[in-house]
């Protein structure tokens, strides 16, 4: 559901209905410009995102994303692409740099803590979550250049696929207040639990 808003909301951005031979038909819409376009592009992944969470069993969600790093690498991308007067060019891969830089220095929020333990021994609960931070940004699967084309809903197909892919390869780790277990007691102390994958529900 929520890449599905997330498809919807670009292509109505990108999208326009034409008449052409009696026949309606859906073609490009002129964009103001690529900076508003950048804008659009990392405002849309961001609220994909944020109707994410970290794995379906620590159910954590971003907090602070890198989003200005996201909008200046898309702006970057963007004004090469707009330099290529023809053949074809890699603008997904570009993008690709955009969401790269979403996650750089990002951090998850922290509530509720993390339901995996730290590998410590006797660890048995953590209470809360001091830091969740994202140490690896992934890996963005590079497509390379791509043939041109006017269906936006391709274009965004493609680049959806591969977000997708790529939130499976982000890692890194929540430093928790655990409770550990000791003789018939308990005593609190610092814990580290390694993460991987972020998640986006189809429905």
């Amino acid at each position: 559901m929520s890449w599905d808003i997330f498809k919807s909301n670009m292509l109505f951005y990108m999208q326009e209905n034409s008449v052409i031979d009696g026949k309606q038909i859906k073609s490009s819409k002129n964009v103001p410009s690529y900076e508003q376009f950048s804008e659009k592009l990392s405002s849309e992944y961001d609220s994909c995102i944020r109707r994410g969470f970290q794995s379906q069993l620590n159910k954590v969600v971003i907090d602070k994303p890198n989003l200005d790093l996201m909008k200046n690498f898309l702006n970057i991308g963007f004004r090469s692409a707009l330099q290529v007067k023809e053949g074809n060019h890699n603008i997904i891969d570009e993008i690709g740099n955009a969401v790269l830089g979403y996650w750089t220095t990002a951090e998850l929020a922290k509530s509720p803590p993390p339901t995996q333990l730290p590998n410590a021994k006797n660890a048995a609960f953590n209470v809360a979550t001091t830091q969740a931070i994202v140490q690896d940004t992934g890996e963005w699967v590079e497509l390379g250049e791509i043939l041109p084309t006017n269906d936006s809903e391709i274009f965004i197909d493609r680049l959806i696929s591969n977000m997708q892919r790529h939130l499976t390869t982000l890692k890194g780790i929540y430093i928790t207040d655990t409770l550990y277990s000791i003789g018939i007691g308990f005593t609190n102390a610092p814990g580290i639990v390694e993460w991987q994958g972020y998640e986006i529900l189809s429905d």
